[in-house]
């Protein structure tokens, strides 16, 4: 049977008819079910795929079949030179096939037409249209930089970086190679999302004389760096000369058995002088010890320490403390030292009445002078009253804060430290704060707005527009509040209401209008480039922000915890200068994490946040505590802390359940130099001492040593606080 084309599909009855001569016909039924005839069609996911020069774009190819289910063979037509297409698979038994587009960098920019061709056997080939527009990838370069670049010893000199961009808009971060010892490079900005940078190049005065080759490199992300070297030519300057003078000047007073008293050696450069000058002292009798540190500096100064015995007469004595440096004359300046007696014992009370139970001693000993007994202070009341007449004491303070544990804490200080301790200062009085509401513009679901007042703080969101502000003091401060996003820098926005009367607001009241964190109350935080010095290397990064306001210097969040990963700088954010009062500080807290076994946290304090270098506090060496025998677990932690660590030392250690801790603290006036040896003494011969209140001697502790530094003497005033830890088991 043949079936026309034009037969409609369907079911038809049929009889077949059989006849002869002389006989009657006979027929029988016949079913005829004509069908569609076997079809293909094609249909792409994309019909335009927009691919750049060297590179690839995909799309799926849909195989739309009637009646057939052979292999269907595609291929690609029309592509030029350099546009090559390959499915997978290209001989197809399903519906669909995937089409990669590989775009060559020689093929030109702009619109090509594309047929997807489809054949198999007994079928008619199907087509259809794929459209593709070529473009050019976006890249940067950097033009040439006129060599050589010429600058004095000791001077400064810039150099203007230019960027040329192709289809790209994004951040370039530039950085220098080659740098000699001595040059300190800075680029403005650092991060160019425009076509220029300024790069400022300062020499000291030792940086060697002649040519170097440096190498200015650009990176943004996605993209292959680009570099353009140059030379930089150093001329030799003269070599200046230098002298000495001491703050303070003339005579100085030291007392026997008193604290150490600290001199600053100056050292005054002149002439672009920066060599290194030898300092030693001499003149110093039997009994007073007289020492620099550093003995020897490029630098400016040198700290002289000095402290005296009994074995020194009271009367003057005159130390001479002299300077080398190789090529110039020695340099010297006097100082005279007025020895005074040592004086009578010192009356000190502690009282601890206001402290909660946790933290009353249930057991204080005191020590009047290094190496002398520890004796027990039976108290009247809370009340703990003794005399020490040693110039360095300590006091150990024994605390149960709950059923079972026990802590220990011995803190080493000089007697006029110790005699300055008030019982504000054991048990600072808890303020008395409520709770205040405070409702907010919600910018999108994406934000987070952390609202700070009067020492409580609060949350909003899409969810909770209206955030409760918890622990909040009665009197006047500055409200601040940061809307964060996931990222933060990400459309972040950032509003400081100033001078709110909480003492007028009654206990869940409202602060009043509206936070409008999408309008002109708010603004996009400012932004800087933190630069991180001195690290170690493959460290974590975690940053935050505190906004310091008013006569209180009350502290408020702006963000906290934000990792930054392993990184040498990251974006800070902060109050723009526009908004800020001049009594206004940013608290900018950097922590770094070296693995499991050090950490190092840095808070700087600033008013206009800008662009800056923050230098870590040195790593605290290397160390393993040594295990002194006794009646429980005694560990001795001796190291050389690193100059900048020159604050207060704090060792301690605690057993796995942290049923029983150690802590150790010795402040900087007790310590006097950097050689660090701490360990729990052996209270065996004071009254009242119970060895189950420390680790027992076949303990596993964990332990940590931290040393501190700080430039500031309030968050208010500007500066810096910085700690190194260390941490290990033993």
């Amino acid at each position: 049977m043949n079936v026309a084309a034009s037969v409609a599909t369907g079911t038809y009855n049929l009889t077949v008819r059989a006849s002869g001569s002389g006989v009657s016909d006979k027929t029988i039924a016949l079913t005829l079910t004509v069908t569609a005839a076997p079809t293909i069609s094609l249909s792409l996911s994309s019909a335009a795929l927009s691919v750049a020069q060297w590179a690839a774009g995909n799309t799926t190819v849909t195989i739309n079949r009637t009646n057939f289910t052979g292999t269907v063979n595609l291929t690609l037509e029309g592509a030029p030179a350099g546009v090559t297409g390959t499915f997978t698979p290209a001989a197809a038994t399903g519906t669909t096939s995937t089409l990669a587009i590989q775009v060559g960098a020689s093929v030109a920019a702009g619109v090509h037409n594309l047929t997807v061709r489809g054949t198999g056997d007994g079928v008619t080939a199907a087509t259809t249209p794929l459209q593709l527009t070529v473009t050019v990838p976006a890249s940067f370069t950097i033009e040439p930089i006129a060599s050589p670049v010429t600058i004095a010893q000791g001077a400064s000199g810039q150099v203007t970086i230019t960027l040329v961009r192709t289809n790209f808009t994004g951040t370039v971060n530039l950085t220098l190679e080659g740098a000699p010892t001595g040059v300190t490079a800075t680029f403005d900005p650092a991060a160019v999302t425009g076509s220029t940078s300024t790069l400022t190049l300062q020499l000291s005065a030792t940086v060697t004389a002649g040519n170097h080759s440096l190498t200015v490199r650009g990176q943004a992300q996605g993209l292959t760096d680009r570099t353009v070297a140059f030379t930089l030519n150093v001329t030799a300057t003269t070599q200046g000369n230098y002298s000495l003078t001491t703050t303070p000047s003339g005579t100085v007073s030291v007392q026997q058995k008193g604290a150490s008293v600290n001199v600053t050696v100056n050292i005054v450069r002149t002439g672009g002088f920066s060599g290194s000058v030898a300092l030693t002292v001499t003149g110093a009798p039997t009994g007073l010890t007289a020492s620099l540190n550093p003995t020897n500096t490029t630098g400016n100064s040198s700290t002289l320490t000095l402290s005296a015995t009994t074995a020194v007469p009271a009367g003057n004595v005159q130390l001479t403390i002299r300077g080398t440096a190789t090529g110039l004359a020695d340099q010297t300046v006097s100082l005279t030292i007025s020895v005074t007696s040592a004086p009578a014992g010192t009356s000190i009370t502690l009282n601890y009445s206001t402290c909660s139970a946790d933290t009353k001693p249930i057991w204080l000993a005191v020590l009047d002078g290094i190496g002398g007994p520890w004796t027990r202070v039976t108290p009247a009341g809370d009340s703990y009253a003794f005399t020490v007449a040693q110039s360095q004491v300590g006091l150990t303070i024994v605390t149960s804060p709950s059923g079972g544990a026990f802590g220990v804490a011995v803190q080493y200080y000089s007697r006029t430290e110790l005699s300055a301790v008030t019982s504000a200062e054991l048990c600072p009085p808890v303020p008395t704060t409520k709770s205040v509401t405070a409702t907010t513009s919600i910018l999108d679901p994406t934000h987070t707005e952390l609202i700070s007042l009067g020492g409580g703080s609060g949350t909003a969101s899409v969810a909770a527009p209206t955030a409760t502000i918890t622990g909040v003091q009665n009197g006047t401060f500055d409200l601040t509040g940061y809307a964060r996003a996931m990222a933060v820098g990400g459309g972040d926005r950032v509003l400081v209401r100033r001078d709110i009367n909480t003492t007028a607001i009654t206990a869940g009241g409202s602060i009043g209008a509206m936070l409008d964190f999408a309008g002109s109350e708010s603004s996009s935080p400012a932004n800087a480039t933190i630069t991180l010095g001195n690290l170690a290397g493959g460290e974590q990064i975690i940053h935050g922000m505190f906004y310091q306001t008013g006569a209180s210097c009350q502290a408020g969040t702006l963000y906290a915890g934000v990792l930054a990963g392993v990184t040498t700088s990251f974006a800070a954010y902060g109050v723009p200068t526009a908004r800020q009062r001049a009594s206004d500080y940013h608290g900018l807290s950097v922590s770094v994490l070296g693995g499991t076994s050090t950490s190092r946290t840095v808070l700087r304090y600033f008013q206009a946040l800008t662009s800056h270098t923050v230098t870590l506090p040195s790593l605290i060496p290397a160390l393993t505590p040594s295990v002194i025998a006794g009646p429980y677990k005694r560990l001795r932690f001796q190291f050389t802390r690193p100059t900048d660590l020159n604050g207060s030392v704090t060792v301690g250690y605690s057993d796995s359940g942290a049923d029983r801790s150690v802590v150790i603290i010795a402040t900087a006036a007790f310590l006097g130099g950097a050689a660090i040896d701490l360990s729990l003494p052996d209270y065996s011969g004071a009254a009242g001492w119970e060895n189950g209140w420390a680790p027992v001697g076949s303990a596993s502790v964990e332990w940590t040593a931290t040393g501190s530094s700080a430039t500031l003497t309030s968050p208010c005033s500007g500066g810096q606080f910085g700690s190194s830890t260390r941490t290990g088991t033993a």
